[in-house]
């Protein structure tokens, strides 16, 4: 569950507590506001870091999901998860080769997706 900051009075609001109905103006589109002061399209994504009440203006993906940040959040965890995903690709890529050796000493054919090995 996400959580919205109010950019008119601040208030910190989940998802299921956001006013959320059709725009009387434009048809097919919706309004939210602000469940404590009514400001209506006034609401904000709130970083996920547990305990940040800032305004969210980062985001990428991770194993498990979509991680929305503040700007010092994201100084702080990005290039952590880029290393992340460069030594899975590594490791990957070492799983494969080693796969290949493998298969080159035995007289076999493999072919690898990803971790997956099958001969």
């Amino acid at each position: 569950m996400k959580k919205w900051k109010c950019t008119e009075c601040q208030t910190i609001t989940d998802d299921d507590k956001l006013l959320i109905d059709n725009n009387p103006f434009i048809k097919g589109r919706i309004i939210v506001a602000c469940p404590s002061c009514y400001t209506v399209n006034a609401v904000a994504v709130v970083c996920d870091e547990y305990g940040c009440e800032r305004v969210a203006t980062f985001g990428y993906p991770t194993d498990e999901g979509y991680k929305n940040t503040c700007g010092e959040h994201m100084r702080k965890y990005k290039g952590k998860e880029q290393e992340a995903g460069e030594i899975r690709r590594l490791e990957r890529k070492i799983e494969k080769l080693e796969a290949d050796l493998l298969a080159a000493q035995n007289g076999t054919t493999v072919t690898t997706t990803d971790t997956q090995v099958t001969q």
